[in-house]
């Protein structure tokens, strides 16, 4: 399977985890506990985010809804009751986000590497050819800033 191809699914697939993972946990809640849920639903998100920044901010927004929904009180609304409920929330939210910033930014880091090596050749990159190739293009002058 491609990286399109791949991170396309990741998009559908991931909420659809999430949400699955959410309503099947949501009988046995009282046993389970909403922290392990929220880690479980965290893992989902990072899983996520490891494919793809689109996939990772819908995971992570549907796990946050799934979360609210199934497993916060009132239960099978989206208003929470209980300020660490929020705390919870929140965080999966942020962690779709973060994740997904680190990862592209690792992702650009290693195109912008594989560039320079194929510009300079194996062994002559340096910090200098990688900003000089990140930043310059040839429809745009160079900023001097």
């Amino acid at each position: 399977m491609d990286t399109i191809r791949l991170t396309r699914s990741a998009i559908f697939i991931g909420p659809l985890v999430a949400i699955g993972l959410g309503a099947a946990t949501a009988s046995v809640r009282d046993e389970v506990g909403s922290t392990i849920v929220g880690v479980a639903l965290a893992t989902v998100v990072t899983v996520a985010a490891l494919i793809g920044r689109t996939a990772a901010l819908t995971t992570a927004l549907a796990a946050a809804i799934t979360f609210n929904f199934f497993h916060t009180e009132p239960y099978h609304s989206l208003r929470i009751h209980d300020p660490g409920d929020v705390v919870i929330v929140a965080l999966l939210l942020g962690l779709g986000v973060a994740i997904s910033d680190v990862m592209g930014w690792t992702r650009r880091r290693e195109r912008i590497a594989r560039l320079g090596n194929l510009a300079f050749g194996p062994g002559r990159l340096d910090e200098r050819h990688v900003a000089v190739s990140y930043r310059v293009r040839p429809d745009r002058p160079a900023r001097t800033s």
